[in-house]
């Protein structure tokens, strides 16, 4: 991965992050993840590319190049950032509240999806909000489908699932479901950095008590016992200074 840094006007960056992805057999696209640092919004777009010795459709620009996008099998926003633009949040946590107060700035509309009993922070900010459960795309077909694009704010949702509401509801998410099941919790996470050549500290999955000694005799004491799903600032997590 190549990171790029660009000043654009009077304090803000956009960090660029180039991928090259093999969608279909007639075009190469790279896919630019791009994070406005003073919006807090993270973006996808994609810019194809010919490839050598093939017929080009066009010259990329629209509509040409959502056609060559969908050619290739992803989804595109329906409505690019005119003034009903809608961006969705699956999660209505504080997070996602910092994220909507700057999407308000950029005259976007916000919709959120909780997994709460009680309600969150951005719900108190929307008429544009639902509750019901992760584990449910039923419960979230509404809500997706009153969406332009939807990102996340956490990891508590498992990949299979985004990709069904992805399919079922029309809405693109990002990140991809594709992307998102390679770091969906702290065990994938790992081994996608291990398979990507790139050095972590030890870990093992923990299934029973023997296991922890194994571990800490193994790797010395004290270490940190993590949940591999759904822990977060803190919670989920407890240092194991000895079994005794």
């Amino acid at each position: 991965m190549i990171v790029y840094p660009f000043k654009i006007g009077a304090g803000s960056y956009v960090f660029l992050s180039f991928f090259l992805k093999l969608k279909c057999s007639r075009h190469a696209l790279f896919q630019i993840p791009f994070l406005l640092k003073s919006a807090n919004i993270f973006l996808e777009w994609f810019v194809p590319l010919c490839r050598p010795g093939t017929q080009c459709p066009g010259n990329h620009h629209k509509p040409e190049f959502f056609n060559i996008i969908e050619h290739c099998g992803i989804p595109v926003m329906k409505n690019p950032l005119n003034t009903q633009f809608t961006i969705g949040f699956l999660g209505a946590g504080q997070l996602a509240r910092m994220s909507a107060l700057q999407a308000f700035r950029y005259g976007m509309q916000v919709a959120v999806f909780s997994d709460r009993d009680e309600n969150e922070p951005v719900q108190f900010m929307t008429p544009k909000s639902w509750s019901g459960s992760f584990d449910d795309v039923n419960s979230m077909l509404e809500f997706a489908r009153s969406c332009d694009v939807i990102t996340l704010e956490n990891e508590f949702i498992d990949s299979n699932i985004l990709q069904e509401l992805q399919e079922q509801s029309g809405t693109p998410i990002y990140p991809s479901p594709k992307s998102f099941s390679l770091i969906e919790n702290k065990l994938i996470e790992k081994q996608t950095f291990e398979n990507a050549g790139i050095p972590v500290t030890p870990y093992a999955l923990i299934n029973e008590k023997a296991e922890l000694k194994a571990f800490g005799e193994k790797y010395g004491w004290p270490y940190l016992l993590k949940s591999s799903k759904g822990g977060y600032d803190g919670y989920g997590n407890k240092t194991v200074k000895t079994l005794a």
